[in-house]
């Protein structure tokens, strides 16, 4: 038997380090400390576990391991992040930390509060950019939608075909005075 209360299984998403291998938080891992476990899941060709008759699944086992200054008596979490780190959270003591896949610990956080029996049940990181969206319509990209972006529509479309007339101040040219003059009467 090599795992003992495990938390935290999940699939190793694509783009990172190891994709498609399930990596988890096994909390009794020899005395008294827990490790990180990343497997190779023993599929077939059609993506289905197999057992042989008088077998355990496999596999026999793991692909990358942590383990260090680390513990937890229930619970702890697990990522892999795009960069090959793995991010693992001690439960109980309310601790983050970020090793690399040569096992060298990048960063280390613990939450210290007031409260006593503080836990975080698992970590997760995202990108600096997982809130951003595309807002439709937003062509000038300064996160409203309005008539800028009109200005900016017609602006681009002024520039890019000499064949367009579309002098509305009757000046004798398609250009940019006649957006602005555009403008002007909208806003006014």
């Amino acid at each position: 038997r090599k795992l003992n209360s495990q938390h935290s299984i999940n699939w190793i998403t694509e783009g990172c380090p190891g994709a498609g291998n399930l990596i988890l938080f096994n909390n009794f891992h020899g005395d008294s400390s827990s490790a990180v476990i990343e497997l190779i899941t023993p599929v077939d060709e059609n993506g289905q576990y197999s057992m042989t008759d008088g077998e355990t699944f496999g596999p026999f086992n793991w692909t990358w391991m942590y383990t260090g200054d680390f513990t937890t008596p229930m619970q702890g979490g697990v990522q892999r992040l795009p960069n090959g780190n793995t991010l693992i959270t001690q439960t109980h003591t309310a601790r983050i930390l970020e090793v690399d896949l040569s096992g060298d610990l990048q960063w280390d956080f613990n939450y210290e509060t007031d409260i006593t029996n503080y836990w975080i049940a698992r970590a997760q990181k995202y990108p600096i950019n997982y809130f951003e969206t595309d807002i439709l319509g937003d062509i000038n990209e300064d996160g409203d939608v309005n008539i800028l972006d009109v200005i900016t529509a017609l602006i681009s479309l002024i520039s890019s075909n000499e064949d367009l007339q579309f002098d509305v101040n009757e000046d004798g040219y398609s250009d940019v005075m006649d957006v602005l003059y555009l403008k002007l009467v909208l806003t006014n």
